[in-house]
């Protein structure tokens, strides 16, 4: 492809940005995989990954500072999508005001890959389990002073 070409192709690039999320520190290669599956996703649709924004949290955790920054970069930027690897990347609980707020800015979501075979059920249960990990973390985490009361 010619200089000229490729120069008129990139002028035309879809702009996207990525967001990571990992548990704890302790899975930051993941993170780094994560990171890597994306900017593979974008380049082999043509799309140009402007960022990534990480986090390193709980999916119900709603001060990630990672996630903020992203919906800021949705509203003064616009970009045509985010790339996730998994959509609960982006959140455990509230990705349909997510979709909701991105879709408000012509933004769509692309989840590179999709849980197979959960049912109803399956998801309810994983869901459940979720919930029940995240507030026994807590209370351990309150236990050693390390977080407020649960009753704020």
């Amino acid at each position: 492809m010619g200089e000229k070409k490729r120069r008129e192709k990139q002028q035309y690039a879809k702009v996207v940005i990525g967001y990571a999320r990992v548990n704890a520190n302790k899975q930051r290669k993941e993170l780094e995989r994560q990171q890597e599956q994306m900017r593979t996703f974008a380049s082999k649709q043509g799309w140009e990954m402007k960022k990534v924004f990480t986090d390193i949290a709980s999916g119900m955790n709603e001060q990630r500072k990672g996630l903020h920054k992203l919906l800021n970069e949705v509203a003064t930027t616009q970009p045509y999508a985010i790339i996730c690897t998994y959509e609960d990347r982006l959140a455990r609980f509230g990705t349909e005001v997510i979709k909701q707020y991105c879709h408000t800015f012509a933004t769509k979501i692309y989840a590179i890959h999709q849980p197979e075979g959960n049912s109803r059920e399956e998801k309810l249960v994983e869901d459940m389990i979720v919930l029940v990990s995240s507030f026994a973390g807590r209370l351990h985490r309150q236990r050693r002073g390390k977080t407020p009361p649960l009753s704020e």
